[in-house]
């Protein structure tokens, strides 16, 4: 498992940790060569090549699929939250379902369930319990997956395909 925290500004940090990373090692090149002009070639080559990962990580971030928020439903204990995205990725709508918990930067997200354009829009999603919820399609299936409460992740996690009737993936 790539991300066991399932966190949804990865990205954000993953940027922020380089920019941080390349500030210091530029530092610590130029105390350790220094105060020459080779020690500063060094250490604005080195800062200058993190901070730019740290834009390309934060610009293709930006291109990633982001719906709006179409629906949301809070668990009876308020530390989750279920939310129904829509949007148009690469010319079609699409829609997803996605279990959320916390705020800010350490925020987490992990998905439940998503559909292609032919296959439609949820019709609701709801907790059965503390660990459990329910999505229904827009042709009334319903596909039920279970949660783990610290990280997130949803199992199974659901794609509906343009097959018709109840047809899903497991992903």
């Amino acid at each position: 498992m790539a991300d066991p925290w399932n966190l949804r500004e990865r990205a954000t940090l993953l940027a922020v940790m380089l920019a941080v990373a390349s500030v210091v090692t530029a530092a610590a090149l130029y105390a350790r060569l220094g105060r020459g002009a080779l020690a500063a070639a060094a250490g604005i080559l080195v800062g200058s090549l993190g901070c730019s990962a740290a834009v390309v990580v934060g610009y293709v971030d930006s291109l990633a699929l982001k719906g709006t928020v179409a629906a949301r439903v809070v668990s009876a204990d308020g530390r989750h939250t279920l939310v129904t995205l829509s949007g148009t990725g690469f010319f079609d709508p699409y829609y997803e379902v996605v279990l959320r918990a916390g705020h800010g930067l350490l925020a987490q997200q992990s998905g439940v369930w998503e559909s292609v354009a032919k296959a439609g829009a949820p019709k609701s999603a709801r907790f059965l319990g503390p660990d459990r919820v329910e999505v229904v399609a827009d042709n009334g299936c319903r596909y039920i997956s279970s949660f783990d409460r610290g990280s997130l992740e949803a199992v199974p996690r659901w794609r509906m395909t343009d097959r018709g009737g109840c047809a899903a993936e497991r992903y």
